[in-house]
């Protein structure tokens, strides 16, 4: 006898089956028009290239290392900053969330910041650092850390006075408590900010790159643009595509892997 169990997992399969499917076949049909459009004249060709001369390029800037080692630079600038906002944003956000009084006391400056893009602080950064490293990753911090606060802030404000008055019974400190009680109850919340910060950090590390740095993917796309040559420029951006899509679905493995805890735990409450 089928359990209807099984059932419910044979849905989902073929749906997930079916849904990368249709994925991969309108990648597949967008690729063919980059190929056809350019090829027939339907577009300048000169500035939209073939996509195979794209793909000449990028392969070509492989062997060379030369998008391998601009790809590193932005992937280490991004991490670095990544990391920073992960700490001011798990903290503050901790903190923030368990102690009221503290939490009246930057919201004004939070909630003024928090608004602000990123790249509006560019000419300041500039003035303090210059072109080196640091003025990308204190953009990158500065922006990566408003999601993870944000959800972490949640996630502490969320978590059942209960076990808290418990936790206090049993003689926890302050520390203790966030560290045992606090962030594990509210992981869920910090999980899906450190995942919006994630893409953040790649568009912020390009971006800054782009406005003022002598290395790295931006640097690569803006120079490749200026000089003219076209299908390393295109043949850059398909690779911090690539990189982007390659960070999400690492992130999305270790969740599932370090996360399971949790939806077991949410599939038993219902």
């Amino acid at each position: 006898m089928v359990r209807s169990d099984d059932l419910r997992a044979g849905s989902s399969e073929g749906h997930l089956y079916n849904s990368r499917f249709t994925g991969a076949l309108l990648l597949l049909l967008l690729i063919a028009a980059w190929e056809l459009l350019p090829r027939y004249g339907l577009v300048y060709a000169h500035y939209f290239p073939p996509f195979s001369i794209v793909m000449k390029a990028l392969l070509q800037g492989i062997w060379s290392t030369e998008i391998l080692r601009q790809s590193a630079v932005s992937i280490w600038r991004a991490f670095r900053g990544y990391l920073l906002a992960i700490l001011f944003g798990v903290t503050l956000g901790t903190l923030t969330g368990m102690i009221p009084w503290l939490s009246d006391v930057f919201d004004v400056a939070v909630e003024l910041l928090r608004p602000m893009p990123s790249v509006a602080l560019v000419p300041i950064a500039i003035l303090l650092f210059g072109t080196s490293d640091t003025y990308n990753i204190s953009i990158i911090a500065f922006g990566c850390t408003w999601p993870i606060y944000v959800n972490t802030f949640e996630g502490a404000r969320s978590v059942d006075a209960q076990w808290i008055e418990t936790a206090r019974v049993y003689g926890s400190t302050r520390f203790e408590l966030m560290r045992k009680v606090v962030i594990p109850a509210a992981l869920p919340y910090i999980v899906s900010g450190l995942r919006i910060s994630l893409g953040a950090a790649i568009i912020l590390v390009t971006v800054t790159e782009m406005l003022a740095s002598f290395k790295g993917l931006g640097y690569f796309i803006m120079d490749s643009q200026g000089t003219y040559h076209i299908p390393e420029m295109y043949a850059a951006i398909i690779s911090l595509g690539i990189i982007g899509y390659g960070l999400n679905r690492l992130f999305l493995f270790a969740e599932n892997r370090f996360m399971a805890w949790h939806k077991g735990w949410m599939a038993k409450s219902i």
